[in-house]
């Protein structure tokens, strides 16, 4: 997961002591410009930081770990609300946008469906938990 992939509202997990299930509420430069702060809310109440290099990719990194993707599953396309005939049709627009075949648009996390589905929809997921 790249750090510019993500967008306020989207869900991640967090490894750190807040871990679990939370949603990025902030995200903006620091004053290098090098790096992205992700700001997240935390189920006890409050929120809790990180940074990550704009295009930092690599899992060794420390700040890195601090959040992770959610892997995308049937249990949580339910509680977003979808079914795998959505996930078709999302896959399918994402590959007429891109002219590539459908065989090559994965989708396998949560805040990808997210962002795609704001794109094609013009408007966010109701999450169902």
């Amino acid at each position: 997961m790249k750090a510019n992939e993500l967008r306020i509202g989207n869900l991640v997990n967090s490894t750190g002591e807040d871990g679990g299930c939370v949603k990025v509420c902030e995200i903006g430069h620091l004053l290098d410009r090098s790096h992205i702060a992700i700001a997240y809310c935390i189920p006890s109440g409050g929120y809790s930081q990180t940074s990550l290099e704009e295009d930092e990719t690599d899992p060794s990194e420390e700040e890195f770990k601090l959040i992770q993707p959610i892997p995308l599953t049937t249990e949580w396309l339910v509680k977003l609300g979808l079914d795998a005939g959505d996930l078709l049709m999302i896959r399918e627009a994402i590959a007429n946008f891109r002219g590539i075949s459908e065989d090559d648009v994965i989708l396998d996390c949560v805040h990808e469906i997210q962002n795609a589905w704001a794109v094609l929809e013009g408007e966010e997921l109701e999450i169902k938990l």
